[in-house]
């Protein structure tokens, strides 16, 4: 990066060096936003090496771990409960027996999803704040 230029005037200098500085402010602060997302990517290569770091005790816990790592290392916006039993079978687990039952806890009494949309009869979902923050707090107590 070059951070000189022949300028006319100080005051075209100090505006200049202000225009670089600004630049330099911008790199620092995407990188250090992308600091705590590429931490956890560092740790986990698939799905499935990310649930088992989450270490779930159900099936409503798998889940949501299935679904947030569908949004934040997909780069998917939303899912379908398609999307979770698929995730499931990636992480090399037996999909729950009654997805819909499943669906209607996390939607109903964790609140952890909510409907995102419905294309030809398939709703989508997304996380709700709660649902990231639970997983986030658990990837903090690692």
């Amino acid at each position: 990066m070059n951070l000189t230029k022949e300028c006319d005037t100080i005051s075209e200098e100090i505006e200049y060096m202000k225009g670089k500085i600004q630049e330099l402010e911008d790199r620092i602060s995407k990188l250090e936003k992308g600091k705590d997302e590429s931490k956890i990517e560092k740790k986990t290569n698939s799905m499935r090496d990310f649930v088992e770091k989450i270490n779930p005790s159900n099936h409503e816990e798998r889940s949501l771990a299935i679904a947030y790592y569908i949004e934040h290392f997909n780069g998917r916006e939303n899912f379908t409960m398609k999307d979770i039993e698929d995730g499931y079978r990636d992480c090399k687990q037996k999909p729950y027996s009654n997805m819909s039952m499943l669906k209607n806890r996390l939607k109903n009494e964790k609140e952890w999803i909510m409907q995102y949309d419905e294309d030809e009869g398939v709703k989508t979902w997304v996380l709700t704040a709660d649902g990231e923050d639970y997983i986030e707090e658990v990837l903090e107590d690692e």
